[in-house]
């Protein structure tokens, strides 16, 4: 498997180059990427909470489904960052290994609000996919309408 979980962080390994990275599941955070042979290329503050009290401070935060605040029945930069995401499918590949992280909007009660409050008007599925590789890091975020 190229993936280990830890204290809720998932740590992807791609054993071919060496290179890894971790996503914390609370907001599917990436906080970590360390290249092949090489060292830790983010900045995560000291100051960052990891344990779901808040989003966490640095690394490649996810914003969705607003930037900023304009919603004040919402988190700043949306709800994505403070509801815990599920380990999906994992691969281990020869260029690269790669984990899914999903969130349905029915898992995810924490912190919506307006028109994506529960029994709202939005829903939607969100995969995000994190692939390491070399010295190549890929993040794909994939939004499914569910909506009517």
């Amino acid at each position: 498997m190229p993936t280990s979980i830890h204290d809720a962080v998932v740590k992807i390994s791609h054993a071919i180059s060496g290179s890894t990275a971790s996503v914390n599941l609370t907001g599917a955070t990436v906080t970590s990427f360390i290249p092949g042979g090489g060292r830790e290329v983010l900045f995560v503050s000291s100051l960052a909470k990891t344990d779901g009290s808040k989003a966490i401070r640095g690394g490649i935060p996810l914003a969705f489904p607003q930037f900023g605040r304009p919603d004040q029945t919402m988190p700043q930069h949306g709800f994505l960052r403070v509801n815990r995401w599920t380990v999906g499918a994992q691969n281990d590949g020869e260029e690269a290994s790669s984990c899914e992280f999903t969130l349905d909007t029915s898992d995810a009660p924490k912190a919506r609000g307006g028109d994506w409050s529960v029994g709202g008007k939005y829903a939607c599925a969100i995969t995000l996919t994190v692939s390491v590789g070399g010295d190549t890091l890929t993040t794909v975020l994939s939004v499914t309408n569910r909506s009517d």
